[in-house]
């Protein structure tokens, strides 16, 4: 496997990931163009290019390939990535987006780093989206919905920087409130969002991202 890198002054990065049976001059203007605004690393596939030998064995041995190349030239994020045929099977197995909604207030601390060690350990990239609630929230509030099924609040966390502290291999990226988020659809929550006390103590969703 072969990596070709075009534009490297440029700041954001793009994982150029070309279709099966396609030699390199043939996304030749297109790289071209790209590279005028993105650093583009472009991926040659074993057995693709006669000047770069190599038989190709599996999407695993690839994207573990090329992981390794962008993280030896300290690549920890990517700003986009295009993937087609053999490109579009090598994106999933390299980038995620997982999304943990309404559960980890019924787990554990255990249990919720449990699942970051999980999925840091099958994604090279990933970003997580997780509902979290205030631990004050966790010993106080009861929620009706869920009475009869006996379930209580057992887990909660202050904000998004006591989050990441549990979790060495993510990083935080940013954080929405509750209220932040209903005052979309709710014109109070506009008002409410606005008094500390109420802000600190609503459910978050916080954004990690996998270092």
């Amino acid at each position: 496997m072969k990596i070709l890198e075009h534009g490297q002054t440029q700041e954001k990065t793009l994982l150029f990931l070309p279709c099966t049976a396609e030699p390199v001059w043939a996304f030749t203007v297109t790289v071209e163009l790209l590279s005028q605004k993105w650093h583009v690393f472009k991926v040659v596939y074993d057995g693709h290019q006669l000047e770069y030998p190599g038989d190709f064995t599996s999407v695993e041995q690839m994207v573990d390939e090329i992981t390794a190349y962008l993280k030896e030239r300290g690549v920890s994020r990517l700003d986009a990535a295009y993937g087609c045929s053999l490109g579009g099977a090598c994106l999933p197995r390299m980038l995620a987006l997982i999304i943990i909604e309404g559960l980890t207030m019924y787990l554990s601390e255990a249990d919720v780093k449990c699942i970051f060690d999980v999925i840091a350990g099958r994604f090279p990239n990933a970003t997580v989206f997780v509902e979290t609630m205030n631990p004050m929230a966790v010993k106080r509030f009861k929620e009706k919905s869920i009475e009869g099924s006996h379930a209580k609040f057992t887990w909660g966390v202050k904000n998004g920087a006591a989050l990441a502290a549990l979790l060495p291999d993510f990083r935080l990226v940013e954080e929405h409130g509750l209220t932040e988020g209903m005052a979309v659809f709710v014109p109070i929550y506009k008002v409410l969002d606005k008094l500390t006390v109420v802000r600190n103590i609503s459910n978050k969703i916080i954004v990690m991202e996998k270092r």
